[in-house]
C-alpha cells in the first residue's frame, strides 16, 4: 500500500508550520531510504517494503536492478536469464551493439541467412518469445557493414513450437540474422 502525505491547510501558528515541515521532513527521508540505496554493501533480504527499488552488486561484481514485493524482492529476466548492468555500448543505435550489450545470449540465433530464406527451425519448443532481434547485411561479407535498413521490411511468425517463418521484402540480394529469447 502506497502512503500519501497529507498537510494540514490551516496553518494558523508559527509552531502549525513547524509541524507540517517535519511531517515533510520525515516523508521525504523515507522515500529518499527506500531509493538512494548504496549498491556495494550488505544486502538485507528481510528489510524494505513493497515498492522500495534497489541495485546491487553481487561477488562477480555484476550489478542487478532490484524491486521489493509482497514476494520479496525481484530482478528482471530475460526469459529465465538475469538482466545485469554493464558498460555503456558506444554505439548504442547500431543493430550490432546488441551483440555488445548487457542482454544475456539469445536461445536461439540463426547465424547469417540469405534474405530469402523462408523459415528457420529453432527447436525451443515454445510460440512465444520475450524478445526477437532482426539484423540486416547487404554485403556479401557478412562479418562487417552490419545495418538495419528501413527499406527492408520482414515479418516473422511461429508456424509451430520449433520454427518460425519469415517474410522479408526490400533488396533481395542481402542476409539477415534473427534472435530469439525465450
Amino acid at each position: 500500500m502506497s502512503k500519501i502525505l497529507k498537510l494540514d491547510k490551516k496553518l494558523l501558528t508559527f509552531e502549525s508550520v513547524e509541524k507540517q515541515l517535519e511531517k515533510l521532513e520525515i516523508f521525504i527521508n523515507e522515500l529518499s531510504e527506500s531509493i538512494n540505496k548504496n549498491a556495494e554493501k550488505e544486502t538485507d533480504t528481510t528489510k524494505g517494503k513493497t515498492g522500495d527499488i534497489q541495485i546491487t552488486r553481487d561477488a562477480d561484481n555484476d550489478y542487478t536492478f532490484q524491486v521489493k514485493t509482497k514476494d520479496g524482492w525481484k530482478i528482471p529476466t530475460l526469459g529465465e536469464k538475469i538482466i545485469k548492468f554493464t558498460d555503456k555500448p558506444k554505439e548504442v543505435s547500431r543493430p550490432d551493439a546488441i551483440d555488445k550489450s548487457s542482454l544475456p545470449k539469445a536461445d536461439y540465433d540463426s547465424g547469417w541467412v540469405a534474405e530469402n530464406t523462408t523459415s528457420l527451425t529453432h527447436n525451443l519448443n515454445t510460440e512465444s518469445f520475450s524478445l526477437t532481434t532482426f539484423l540486416y547485411n547487404n554485403t556479401q561479407n557478412n562479418t562487417t557493414n552490419t545495418l538495419f535498413d528501413s527499406d527492408v521490411d520482414v515479418v516473422i511468425t511461429t508456424t509451430n513450437k520449433n520454427a518460425i517463418s519469415i517474410t522479408t521484402a526490400g533488396y533481395g540480394s542481402g542476409y539477415i540474422r534473427i534472435k530469439l529469447w525465450k
